[in-house]
């Protein structure tokens, strides 16, 4: 939240940001960071696990497990990580990718590295984690507003 109302850039983090608070879980820069690692994570595994893929190996569940463990465990720390790589790449998705091929040197997965963002753009990870973020915004606040909304229109 904007600490002063009239340097906010809009109405919705100036005068409705309290308001808009539950959306911040769903649509700020940390969760679409977020998000877009869930989506280079799945891809990975995916992708490591598709038989055509010669130039990785299926990976081990304990593999899969350390990557889905990055996705849960990514917190405010490790979100400036990847801002402090954006300062230098200039490139958001860029700056995951390379967030991610971090995580993984020094563990089995180092050698894989390569296969990381393999095939693709930036812009199939953004329009996947924007469908993800627009999801979670839907079911975990939008709608249960709706059904509040409702509720009390069927109590008038």
């Amino acid at each position: 939240m904007c600490p002063d109302p009239l340097f906010a850039l809009s109405p919705l983090d100036g005068r409705y940001a309290e308001s808009v608070e539950p959306l911040r879980a769903c649509f700020s820069e940390f969760a679409l960071i977020r998000a877009r690692l869930r989506v280079e994570v799945a891809y990975f595994i995916a992708l490591a696990a598709h038989p055509g893929v010669t130039f990785l190996r299926p990976l081990t569940a304990a593999e899969i497990g350390f990557l889905h463990d990055l996705v849960a465990g990514f917190g405010p720390a490790e979100a400036a990580r990847v801002k402090q790589i954006e300062a230098v790449t200039r490139h958001d998705v860029k700056a995951v990718e390379i967030y991610l091929r971090e995580k993984v040197s020094g563990t089995s997965l180092e050698a894989l590295r390569e296969g990381i963002h393999f095939g693709l753009t930036s812009e199939d990870v953004s329009n996947l984690a924007y469908g993800l973020l627009i999801r979670q915004g839907l079911e975990t606040v939008l709608l249960p507003a709706l059904v509040e909304v409702e509720s009390a229109l069927a109590a008038q």
